[in-house]
């Protein structure tokens, strides 16, 4: 099984579980003992509390044990009546370990996009099936534990390196909108209950946004984020109009919304390298917005109205400044090069590039020789950077290919060259042209 599959059903498995329980799924819709804040709040404590004693990365019997734990107490969950509260503390707290788990086996996919979107879309369409399914509830909860304890068996890999710096630049963006997201989708869809067509049809936009944010993420990782927000608006406006067709409309949008910017910050997490305190900065993040969205509405309830209207104002301003944020950003990227950087810093690149040495030569005609040499020194993400390498494709080129950053490529370089004790690219090329 192809890499990309195996996380996108890892991926695919926990959403459905997500969906289908804690996040108020359909499971517990109806149910007067469920409160979701306890699951997001003591998600959110051990989110906090995990990057303190791991950093880097967290022993996978130690994530594996805790997912088969979380599974049981979600099997248990329909039959202990009086304690589901407590029971739904456990669940919460426990499940930060697994979605470091998921992001873990994600990030052993070569084809990272691809695996977040048909993960999402898979998920979903899961749920809609389990929810027509004339099973009981019990059933129907041994159903999601199964799927998610099959996580166990996905392969983990977490960098040693991570850019904090391009994710924290997205937070403030992601923050905002689940924010004012969660705060407008709790009063749309009591409103669209009433006027659906077909029960869980809007789940469908959900899916085909999320196979969308394969494109334009391939094509501007910002441009997903963006178009994310944009649907969030036209949501907004569209639930304004009281009219059936219109707020049938908002829901399919607000879908759309909600499909590109969950792929948007998974990618984020992803490319910025995946750590456990990227995976627990940018999970918090969304889960601390639901959390403050959900106690706002607690509080003032009688001024939904209003607070849809500001948060159409907020989500507005927030797309202006990350777009022009992010143009800023990349005009000064492009001209850093040429007007900023010392000519002695890019010399090095631009002299492999345009006169290949004859390491180079010789290194084109064993790049699987060596690959399979040191398949067991380096890492598999730092086996995917040497090859591209080993081809002289230049670190944007890597970034590319790799959908990662290109201070990440450079990291990863910076570790290869110091495991064959060489230093940068040049002195990698040379030392393997060597070996025989």
């Amino acid at each position: 099984m192809h890499n990309w599959i195996k996380g996108a059903l890892a991926l695919s498995f926990y959403d459905f579980w997500l969906l289908s329980f804690p996040m108020e799924g359909n499971l517990v819709w109806n149910s007067e003992t469920f409160n979701i804040n306890y699951f997001l709040g003591t998600h959110i404590i051990a989110l906090a509390i995990i990057p303190i004693a791991y950093k880097n990365d967290i022993p996978e019997k130690l994530t594996k044990a805790g997912t088969v734990l979380l599974a049981f107490f979600t099997i248990i969950y329909p039959l202990v009546e009086g304690y589901q509260t407590y029971l739904l503390i456990f669940i919460g707290f426990l499940s930060a370990g697994t979605v470091i788990k998921i992001m873990s086996a994600l990030n052993s996919s070569k084809k990272i996009s691809l695996s977040i979107g048909i993960g999402l879309a898979i998920g979903n369409l899961l749920v809609v099936l389990l929810y027509y399914l004339p099973l009981s509830l019990f059933f129907k909860f041994l159903i999601i534990s199964l799927a998610l304890a099959s996580v166990v068996f996905f392969p983990s890999h977490f960098s040693s390196e991570t850019n904090l710096r391009d994710l924290k630049r997205y937070l403030p963006f992601i923050y905002v909108f689940y924010l004012i997201g969660g705060i407008f989708y709790g009063f749309l869809l009591s409103e669209y209950t009433k006027v659906a067509h077909v029960q869980g049809i809007e789940l469908f936009f959900y899916v085909l946004f999320s196979l969308i944010g394969i494109y334009t993420t391939r094509k501007d990782k910002d441009s997903t984020l963006a178009i994310g927000i944009l649907l969030g608006m036209l949501s907004f406006s569209l639930i304004k109009i009281e009219n059936p067709p219109l707020i049938n409309l908002g829901m399919f949008s607000m879908q759309g919304a909600l499909a590109l910017v969950d792929f948007f910050l998974i990618f984020a997490i992803l490319t910025s390298g995946c750590t456990v305190k990227a995976i627990c900065y940018g999970v918090g993040v969304m889960c601390m917005a639901l959390l403050s969205g959900n106690l706002i509405t607690t509080f003032i309830s009688n001024a939904v109205t209003f607070l849809i209207t500001v948060g159409n104002i907020i989500l507005t301003i927030s797309t202006l400044l990350f777009y022009f944020s992010g143009k800023k950003l990349r005009t000064t990227e492009s001209i850093k090069p040429k007007e900023m950087q010392p000519e002695e810093s890019v010399t090095l690149e631009e002299r492999v590039i345009e006169k290949p040495s004859s390491a180079e030569v010789l290194l084109s005609e064993k790049i699987e020789d060596i690959l399979s040499t040191y398949q067991k020194k380096f890492s598999p993400k730092e086996m995917e950077v040497l090859k591209l390498l080993l081809q002289r494709k230049t670190y944007k080129e890597i970034a590319k290919e790799l959908q990662i950053s290109e201070s990440s490529v450079k990291t990863y370089v910076k570790r290869i060259s110091d495991k064959l004790n060489v230093h940068g690219k040049e002195g990698i090329l040379n030392v393997l042209s060597k070996k025989p």
